[in-house]
């Protein structure tokens, strides 16, 4: 199991600063700190953290419905997480479940308007659901907040 999961946040953060340094533009590890940063400043409960680093561990395992079941914790414990959404949206977009995933995604968005990987991901959502330019307009948001990713260029790219 995972530092996070474990509620070892020192020794989850020092590996995700770690692997930001290899590659300072991993998405992945740059949201993983920002959840270990909030649970450190006691910005979330760290019960929270654990679900979500839960959810993350089962979701890397593709064990997706134990995933959900642990980010449904996480949103029980704190419905006002946008990263409690976006985790359980990506997992539903990954199951196949869309309509899940995009509820998910803009719920991620209403509680946190710059959200620019939530706008990516539901995006990409709608791309899986044949919405391009639903897809195309979350793009160029993503892109309005965060004019440096360049995966979000390549999405809005492939959906053009």
């Amino acid at each position: 199991m995972n530092y996070g999961a474990r509620h070892k946040f020192k020794e989850a953060k020092e590996e995700f600063e770690k692997a930001l340094k290899i590659d300072p533009f991993d998405t992945a590890a740059k949201e993983a700190l920002k959840v270990i940063e909030a649970a450190i400043s006691n910005k979330i409960k760290s019960k929270t953290a654990i679900h979500l680093f839960k959810g993350i561990e089962h979701d890397n395992k593709d064990k997706l419905d134990k995933a959900i079941t642990e980010f449904n914790k996480a949103i029980k414990i704190d419905p006002s997480y946008a990263e409690d959404y976006f985790t359980r949206g990506t997992t539903y977009d990954t199951k196949g479940q869309c309509d899940n995933a995009i509820s998910d995604l803009s719920k991620a968005i209403e509680l946190n308007p710059g959200y620019a990987e939530a706008y990516n991901n539901r995006g990409i959502t709608y791309v899986n659901k044949g919405q391009y330019d639903q897809a195309i307009s979350d793009f160029t948001k993503a892109i309005q907040i965060n004019p440096k990713d360049a995966e979000v260029y390549y999405n809005r790219g492939l959906s053009i």
